[in-house]
């Protein structure tokens, strides 16, 4: 049990580095700090996949016969990739000049890495309840 918990404490102290990273970083060279729309949005489906990897949010994925239904989490990361797309176009489009390009570049590879965690810990265990 305890090491079950420790991916849980594992993702909620990345999780905590990437919104400090996500608001504390600056994206343009010309600010010191400074936020995208985006950013909140990102933060936002993040938080739902914390949420949903500690059992608040979990969708049905067998019934079993013997009245046992198991859960999987939900990883929001095709959501994330995409909103990082549309960051990265509408940056590359408007802000190409004054872009720090480094910080969202550490930003993008701190999303892989926490869905890769996401995913490994998923691949580990499900949720189950049954009818007594």
């Amino acid at each position: 049990m305890r090491r079950l918990m420790a991916n849980v404490y594992i993702a909620r102290v990345l999780f905590l580095i990437i919104v400090v990273f996500n608001f504390a970083l600056p994206l343009y060279s010309t600010k010191r700090f400074n936020t995208f729309i985006l950013q909140f949005v990102i933060e936002g489906l993040w938080l739902y996949g914390i949420l949903s990897q500690s059992g608040y949010f979990k969708i049905p994925v067998s019934d079993d016969l013997d009245n046992t239904v198991h859960y999987e989490f939900n990883i929001p990361f095709l959501a994330v990739g995409l909103l990082r797309i549309v960051e990265t176009g509408y940056f590359y489009l408007t802000k190409r000049d004054v872009m720090n390009w480094k910080v969202f570049l550490t930003l993008v590879v701190m999303d892989v890495v926490f869905t890769a965690f996401l995913l490994v810990d998923k691949s580990h265990y499900y949720f189950e309840s049954g009818d007594s």
